[in-house]
C-alpha cells in the first residue's frame, strides 16, 4: 500500500510519517508538485497541509479559503485514481466562538465529501481536538505555560477552568494511520475522550518544571463569550483497535522543555504582563 501525506513537514505530519507499520509506503511531496499535477498514485491520501494556524491567520478569511482551495485541487489530482482520501479537520469546527478557521475547515469537509461521494471515492474526516507533543507551535496552552514557568515567569492566565481534551501527538499519528488503513469512512473525533480543566493541566506543568513559580489566575480578564468544554467520541476509533496510550502526566514529561533542571530556574517578576498575553493569545484564543 501506498499512503500520500500532505504537510508531512509540520507538527502531526512528521509524526504520521513514522506512524505506519512495516510494508505500508508513506509519501510526502511539496504543494509546489502537487499543485503542477505531479501527484504521485497513493492508494490513500492523508491531506494535513493547511495555511499557517496562528492566532492571526485564523482571523483572515483568504488566507484560510487557501486550505480549502488546495484540498479541492488535491482531491481533483487523484479523483479518477480511486484512492481514499483522509481529511483533517479540528475541533474549531464544534467549538465558540466561530472563527474563519472553523468555517474554512466545515466547508472544506463539506465540499469534499460531497465531491468523493459523487466519484465513488471512500472519505474519513478526522476531527483533531487538543494535540500537543514535542514540536508543536510555541503558542499553544501547554507550550506557552511550560515556556514562562521554564523562564521563571508567572504566566498569564484566565481565572476561568475550561474542561478540554488533550491527546499526545503520538497517539494522534496513530489514529490517523488506523484511518488511513481501514475501509472506515466517516466522521472520526480524534481525542483523549476524558476532559481535563485547563488548571490542572497548567498545575501538572508547574509541578514538573517549577513549582516555586506561582501561576498567574486571573492576571488575564476573563472572556466575555462562552469557551466550549470540550470531549472527543472516540468510539469510532476504538472500532477501529485504537485507543490513547499515553497519559496527560507522562505525555508533559515528552516535552523538551519539561526535562530542564529546576535547579536553573529562577523566579521573574513580569512587568509587562501584556507581552505574555499577546504571545498566548497568538495561537489559541480560546484556551483559559
Amino acid at each position: 500500500m501506498r499512503v500520500l501525506v500532505t504537510g508531512a513537514n509540520g507538527f502531526i505530519g512528521r509524526h504520521v510519517m513514522r506512524a505506519f507499520p512495516p510494508g505500508v509506503e508513506v509519501l510526502s511531496q511539496t504543494h509546489a508538485d502537487i499543485l503542477s499535477g505531479g501527484c504521485i498514485r497513493p492508494d490513500v491520501v492523508i491531506n494535513l497541509a493547511w495555511p499557517p494556524c496562528d492566532y492571526e491567520s485564523r482571523q483572515k478569511p483568504q488566507v484560510q479559503q487557501a486550505g480549502t482551495d488546495f484540498a479541492c485541487r488535491l482531491w481533483s489530482l487523484c479523483s479518477n485514481r480511486g484512492v481514499k482520501f483522509v481529511g483533517i479537520g479540528s475541533q474549531a469546527e464544534i467549538t465558540t466562538p466561530d472563527t474563519p478557521y472553523a468555517v474554512a475547515k466545515r466547508k472544506t469537509r463539506t465540499l469534499l465529501r460531497l465531491a468523493c461521494n459523487t466519484a465513488g471515492m471512500p472519505f474519513a474526516w478526522v476531527r483533531v481536538f487538543s494535540v500537543y507533543g514535542p514540536g508543536d507551535c510555541p503558542n499553544t496552552f501547554i507550550s506557552y505555560v511550560a515556556r514562562e514557568l521554564m523562564a521563571g515567569i508567572s504566566p498569564s492566565l484566565t481565572d476561568q477552568d475550561v474542561p478540554w481534551d488533550f491527546l499526545h501527538v503520538t497517539d494522534a499519528a496513530r489514529a490517523i494511520a488506523a484511518v488511513a488503513l481501514s475501509d472506515a469512512v466517516g466522521d472520526f473525533d480524534l481525542g483523549s475522550g476524558q476532559q481535563i480543566g485547563t488548571k490542572e493541566v497548567a498545575r501538572l506543568l508547574q509541578a514538573k518544571i517549577a513549582p516555586f513559580v506561582p501561576l498567574g489566575f486571573g492576571h488575564r480578564p476573563a472572556r466575555t463569550v462562552e469557551v466550549s468544554a470540550l470531549k472527543a467520541d472516540i468510539s469510532r476509533l476504538q472500532a477501529l483497535g485504537w485507543s490513547p496510550q499515553i497519559g496527560i502526566s507522562e505525555g508533559l514529561d515528552t516535552l523538551p522543555i519539561a526535562n530542564q533542571p529546576q535547579a536553573a530556574i529562577k523566579p521573574k517578576h513580569r512587568t509587562d504582563r501584556s507581552h505574555g498575553t499577546h504571545e498566548y493569545n497568538q495561537r489559541q484564543p480560546v484556551f483559559s
